[in-house]
């Protein structure tokens, strides 16, 4: 008669434990965006603006970082209909 293979015992509670709170991932339509000139073109960058260009684009950017993704969108279906006054 063949012999049985002994079963090993189950060791309860060495189980990996779930984290105890699970950070979901933010909605970023929600966000206001983040500007960043790191890879703006040399030919085509701020060195090339007069200064009311310089400024132009500033109130801009200011403008734009009052609104979140989402609204931009929404409200604004074109970089155009952003006026600087």
């Amino acid at each position: 008669m063949p012999k049985k293979i002994k079963r090993k015992e189950s060791r309860k509670g060495k189980r990996i434990a779930p984290p105890q709170q699970i950070q979901s991932t933010p909605n970023y339509d929600l966000e206001p965006p983040v500007f960043c000139f790191r890879y703006l073109d040399k030919t085509h960058g701020l060195d090339r603006c007069d200064k009311d260009e310089k400024a132009a684009l500033a109130s801009t950017l200011y403008k734009l970082s009052q609104l979140s993704w989402k609204q931009q969108t929404l409200s604004t279906p074109s970089w155009s209909r952003i006026r600087n006054n």
